[in-house]
């Protein structure tokens, strides 16, 4: 599978949300999850599109073998993190959404926290 998508034959750019990414960083998602995230993200809005084409064999390029994607596929979209259409994968931007618990290290009793611009 070829990760490069051009665009009048340049090289395109992954536009996500600092909002978005964010709540990504906070959610405490398995390493494969994420590995599927960054696939779905890189393959949907890295192509300039709002959603992923993606075979189960696909994601054998970041490490997850055709026979377990369909589990962990599941359970994201059953956490309402992704839509999915046969191979037509969809991120839910509307995180609020999403039925994943923080990860530990984010959890700070309550409090919003800020990342400052530099």
């Amino acid at each position: 599978m070829e990760l490069l998508c051009l665009v009048n034959g340049g090289p395109m750019l992954t536009r996500l949300s600092n909002e978005l990414y964010t709540a990504i960083m906070q959610a405490n998602f398995s390493k494969r999850q994420r590995k599927i995230l960054d696939l779905v993200i890189r393959m949907s809005y890295g192509c300039g599109k709002k959603f992923a084409l993606l075979r189960p064999m696909n994601f054998e390029l970041v490490g997850i073998h055709k026979t377990d994607i369909g589990q962990e596929l599941e359970h994201l979209s059953r956490a309402g993190v992704l839509f999915i259409d046969d191979e037509r994968i969809t991120l839910n931007k509307d995180y609020e959404q999403w039925q994943v618990g923080l990860a530990s290290s984010f959890c700070n009793g309550g409090k919003e926290w800020k990342v400052s611009d530099h």
